[in-house]
């Protein structure tokens, strides 16, 4: 169900799409809100032109690992900003989902979402717990991303249209390892007295680790030598 205000669509999730969702990620997906391209395993949302989406929980801004924690069985609705107003002229975003949640008085919740491959280094992983105290809720995430790949290749086709003609090549990939770890940790705390104030407050830590991100190509050209070509990524 959903109607429309004079800055954005109120949309109300059917049961059917809460159950069938386990984050933030997963119910937006299911909710196939128009002119959103979204991708629950990778946890990204743009507009269909490739525009920022700027993600909010009761009207604050939310990390990805908020959202992917997010219960969907505690959210009241989704608020759709599909064209912000001056409240964000200072940001490069062209739509605003603002997730509308139930907070608990008092309570403890937690829990994990674990996404990983069998055969091939790949993984999600997210831990978190929450703490309700009356008007204050304290929160705990870490969530790690990783993958491993030991033979890695990227093949390209190129096309170049020149004043004396065309020419083409072909980029035949060698196999590479790739692999990287990302690592982020959060601890929120927030104070809402409804319709009255809210106070929040977050420590926030990035590690990333990428000591793999290399490959090679050789290049391939009708009537000329064959080119190797290796790409090597130092990080700084």
């Amino acid at each position: 169900m959903w109607w429309k205000k004079i800055d954005r669509q109120i949309v109300i999730p059917f049961s059917r799409q809460i159950k069938a969702a386990t984050s933030g990620y997963e119910l937006l997906d299911h909710m196939q809100l128009p002119g959103l391209k979204v991708n629950s395993m990778e946890r990204s949302i743009s507009t269909v032109s490739g525009g920022r989406v700027q993600l909010r929980i009761n009207d604050i801004e939310a990390p990805t690992a908020q959202v992917q924690t997010l219960r969907p069985d505690e959210v009241l609705r989704v608020e759709y900003i599909d064209n912000p107003d001056m409240r964000y002229a200072n940001t490069d975003v062209e739509a605003v989902i603002n997730y509308v949640v139930k907070r608990m008085e008092l309570g403890v919740a937690g829990g994990f979402n674990l996404t990983n491959a069998v055969t091939i280094g790949f993984g999600n992983d997210n831990v978190y717990i929450k703490v309700n105290h009356k008007l204050s809720e304290f929160g705990f995430n870490y969530y790690v991303s990783y993958r491993d790949y030991n033979d890695r290749f990227v093949d390209e086709n190129q096309s170049f249209s020149l004043p004396d003609g065309n020419r083409n090549r072909y980029l035949k990939g060698i196999t590479t390892p790739f692999n990287y770890a990302d690592h982020y940790l959060e601890l929120n705390y927030n104070l809402t007295k409804p319709e009255r104030y809210v106070f929040n407050a977050s420590f926030t830590d990035n590690i990333f680790r990428s000591p793999h991100n290399d490959y090679g190509q050789i290049i391939r050209e009708e009537g000329k030598n064959d080119i190797y070509s290796f790409t090597k990524k130092i990080n700084t």
